[in-house]
């Protein structure tokens, strides 16, 4: 099995990967090839396999966005069998190997955290592809779909969730409610208790995405900036054992 995932520019530092890296290891997922897509290969753990950003027609205004992620998906890297990908802002909190669990071959998601508003709307986005199991050399159609229709397509959606998920909808299957979940929806206490008490992992949950802000060494160290909402106290078990990624 692949662990994939992907960096450039300098939100997320080379510590980042290197804490995902050993995160996946300790947490049952030591048998793998741990493969970084990167523009800068500084700091990486050595045994992490470094390769380049792969190519993808962007025009400019979204080269350096999530958009780029859709390369991931092109046959031609030579990812074969399963991949299981993880954006760099997520913490692993529990054993992972129920993400891959009874795998039929098919691409799977996490299902969106969105409310009924922005369900109705008819190009939302349905899955979050902070983590994805995909098979490295069947999803090629994205690619094929995205450069045959590009303008309209960013035009349409707001960001590659969306069309991910509407190229492979017939096919797609779910994580089980519960492995990944939300810090804002799920572990951040409603408001005003974020305030007082520290945000906990919800019972069974193996990753925790951190979508929007905070980052994840923004809430290890207490997150004051934005709503209040939103807003947390420090979280120790984000960072439990290894030195905080720096931004």
């Amino acid at each position: 099995m692949n662990i994939v995932t992907i960096k450039w520019g300098a939100r997320y530092p080379s510590a980042y990967v290197n804490r995902l890296f050993e995160a996946t290891r300790a947490h049952g997922l030591d048998d793998t090839d741990f493969c970084c897509y990167s523009d800068d290969f500084s700091g990486l753990d050595p045994r992490i396999r470094a390769l380049p950003l792969p190519d993808i027609e962007l025009p400019e205004k979204y080269r350096w966005t999530f958009w780029r992620k859709l390369a991931l998906f092109d046959p031609a890297l030579g990812l074969t069998g399963p991949c299981l990908y993880f954006d760099l802002d997520v913490a692993i909190t529990g054993d992972l190997r129920p993400l891959v669990a009874d795998w039929s071959g098919r691409p799977r998601f996490i299902r969106n955290w969105v409310g009924a508003k922005t369900a109705r709307r008819e190009h939302f986005d349905r899955i979050n592809s902070s983590v994805v199991l995909y098979d490295g050399s069947a999803c090629g159609r994205i690619l094929e779909r995205f450069h045959a229709d590009r303008e309209q397509i960013l035009q349409r959606y707001p960001g590659d969730q969306g069309f991910i998920h509407d190229c492979l909808a017939d096919e797609a299957e779910f994580f089980r409610d519960g492995l990944c979940v939300s810090f804002k929806r799920h572990c951040i206490p409603r408001f005003p208790l974020n305030l007082f008490a520290v945000p906990k992992v919800p019972d069974g949950a193996a990753v925790v995405v951190f979508h929007g802000k905070p980052d994840p060494h923004e809430a290890a160290e207490g997150f004051r900036a934005g709503r209040l909402k939103h807003r947390c106290r420090p979280v120790p078990w984000i960072y439990p054992e290894t030195p905080r990624p720096r931004p």
